[in-house]
């Protein structure tokens, strides 16, 4: 009777010991996923705010005029155990986590993509002074990748290598992957092409080919609160003198009224100026002989011919 009892302890410890085995290991496989996870979401977020703040900085962000936003310089790190091969970690300015799950700095590499490149020295992409932009040579167009943010994994071991875009044989293509990684290593990476990087600052990072000051974007915009239009006291035929200039609208703060460029040199008021008299809002006269081409749809007047407002259908 006691062997039995005996016996039966020792099936319950082993058994107990079993059970430890089969439950630790998986909540570690859980708790390691749920880190990746977050380290993931994480590394996409930075990747946002890296591209948005990159395209309100100076310049627009395109610090060498070639029409392309170069993002951030990489912050410097010393210690070669804590930052990619050619790369280094966030910037400070980045309002993002900077460490991962597992305690580690994240690693961040960044291209200066476009026709202007590194060998240009552009001073303005050393945007700290030190005499060197922090920033790898990028590709020549918007196809290969300008950004990477790179979590070290649950080794906590960098075995990223960021490279350069060279390309000796001229086929567009890079001779190194610019950013690669051993088969084994457990580094979590979040790279973008140019594209990928416009897509993510919801097109902050369109920059017109011709016009590196002036940003485009394709889409709808809806304002809740006010906006605010450049004033331009006289508006020339110099800036509106393109098809390309066509619809850009200003303030003209001498007739007191928005005009709208139609791409041939003339500015053209939206409405007539109304004046603020002590009884009402006051439109200047006309004589009904203005013209009411497409260009001038919308646009009010007050026909004193016939004593009545009208408002052009463009025909």
């Amino acid at each position: 009777m006691i062997f039995a009892l005996f016996g039966a302890v020792a099936f319950l410890g082993v058994l107990g010991v079993s059970t430890m085995t089969v439950v630790q290991g998986p909540l570690k496989s859980s708790k390691t996923v749920s880190n990746i996870s977050v380290a993931e979401s994480q590394m996409m977020m930075t990747s946002k705010i890296v591209t948005t703040d990159s395209a309100m900085a100076a310049d627009q962000g395109d610090c060498d005029g070639d029409g392309f936003v170069e993002a951030a310089e990489y912050k410097a790190q010393a210690d070669v155990n804590l930052k990619p091969a050619g790369g280094g970690n966030l910037p400070d300015t980045i309002g993002a986590s900077k460490q991962d799950p597992w305690g580690s700095p994240y690693g961040y590499c960044v291209w200066n993509g476009g026709p202007y490149q590194l060998a240009d020295g552009k001073d303005a992409c050393d945007s700290d002074g030190s005499g060197t932009e922090r920033r790898l040579n990028g590709p020549p167009d918007a196809s290969d990748t300008v950004l990477a943010v790179i979590s070290a994994g649950p080794d906590r071991e960098f075995d990223t290598t960021c490279s350069a875009f060279v390309d000796a044989n001229a086929d567009n293509i890079p001779d190194t992957d610019l950013v690669a990684k051993p088969s084994d290593s457990d580094d979590i990476i979040l790279s973008y092409t140019y594209r990928e990087a416009a897509a993510s600052g919801s097109g902050l990072w369109e920059i017109k080919p011709d016009d590196a000051s002036t940003a485009e974007i394709d889409k709808n915009i809806d304002f809740s609160g006010g906006i605010t239009i450049g004033t331009q006291a006289s508006a020339s035929a110099a800036d509106c003198d393109s098809l390309n200039d066509a619809n850009k609208l200003y303030f003209d703060d001498i007739s007191n009224v928005i005009v709208r460029c139609d791409g041939a040199g003339n500015w053209l008021p939206l409405a007539s100026a109304p004046t603020l008299e002590s009884e009402g809002y006051k439109f200047a006269e006309n004589d009904g002989s203005s013209s009411c081409d497409p260009a001038d749809v919308s646009n009010v007047r007050f026909n004193s011919s016939s004593d009545e407002f009208e408002v052009c259908n463009g025909g």
